[in-house]
């Protein structure tokens, strides 16, 4: 079980990079016009998604200036009062059918505030993606382990996009580092 979760793992780690490479770049860039301007990034991610918040909160690699985000069925009449125009906000789910990330990104775009999106995309036309300045695709849909009943388990979601964030991450640095040089 170990060897097939382990290969099928890799295999989408490899999907990912080689598919959503640009869109990290785009990412990164946007991510790096916070930096530069001293705004902040915010983070959202609920349920498994809180380790990606977690992790560029107060992780080794964490993003400078990032704040999390905090847009809960309860808590959305302020969430983003605070939230200014040359802030990024980065949302992270494990679908683009996630009804509360959809209302996040519906406010955001009213209040034009540019957003990756991190999610398996189910739908183009579904709020998240369609209104995100980047959207980087999970492309997780299943579990990757068969089961002998004809089941799956193993479905990977925070892992990939906690690969996702890191090279978010390792390609914001290298821009920074670029633009120091210069």
């Amino acid at each position: 079980m170990l060897q097939i979760f382990t290969t099928q793992l890799q295999g989408l780690l490899k999907k990912l990079k080689d598919s959503q490479e640009e869109a990290i770049e785009d990412g990164a860039r946007l991510l790096a016009q916070a930096t530069i301007n001293s705004a902040h990034i915010y983070i959202y991610g609920e349920k498994e998604m809180k380790a990606v918040v977690t992790e560029a909160l107060f992780g080794e690699d964490s993003f400078t200036n990032t704040k999390p985000l905090h847009f809960t069925e309860q808590h959305r009449e302020n969430a983003l009062e605070e939230i200014r125009s040359f802030d990024r906000v980065v949302v992270v789910t494990r679908s683009s059918k996630d009804t509360v990330a959809n209302d996040l990104a519906q406010q955001l775009a009213e209040k034009q505030i540019p957003y990756i999106a991190i999610c398996t995309i189910k739908d183009q036309d579904d709020v998240l993606v369609n209104n995100a300045d980047v959207t980087i695709n999970l492309q997780v849909h299943k579990a990757l382990v068969p089961m002998d009943d004809g089941s799956r388990i193993g479905y990977p979601t925070s892992l990939i996009a906690l690969y996702t964030y890191f090279c978010l991450s390792l390609t914001l640095n290298e821009i920074m580092s670029e633009l120091e040089e210069q």
